[in-house]
């Protein structure tokens, strides 16, 4: 995977998306965005159970994880960059804090 990202398996996901709800705490946006992006897509029968047990969780979260494993080709997060005077700004649509 580039930049030597390890992919993370979808009932692993869920597993730990399990755990934060069981423990009524919510995973960091940043954190939860990037484990969207490392999920393996390449069985979909794996997909379509964890996608399953993802709903199942009741939580926000879960139903994201859910409709993106039950996405074919799942769409990049939205980007865009910006510059505000020497710097430059790039936005991420996972991110819901960092919007415009």
């Amino acid at each position: 995977m580039p930049g030597g990202l390890a992919q993370l398996e979808a009932a692993e996901l869920v597993a730990r998306l399990d755990e934060y709800r069981r423990l009524d705490v919510r995973p960091g946006a940043a954190d939860f965005a990037q484990a969207l992006l490392r999920v393996r897509r390449d069985d979909r029968t794996a997909l379509a159970a964890a996608a399953v047990a993802a709903r199942e969780l009741g939580t926000t979260e879960g139903e994201r994880l859910a409709a993106r494993l039950m996405t074919d080709v799942p769409s990049p997060p939205h980007r865009c960059t910006r510059t505000d005077e020497p710097r430059i700004l790039v936005e991420f649509g996972e991110l819901p804090e960092f919007r415009s």
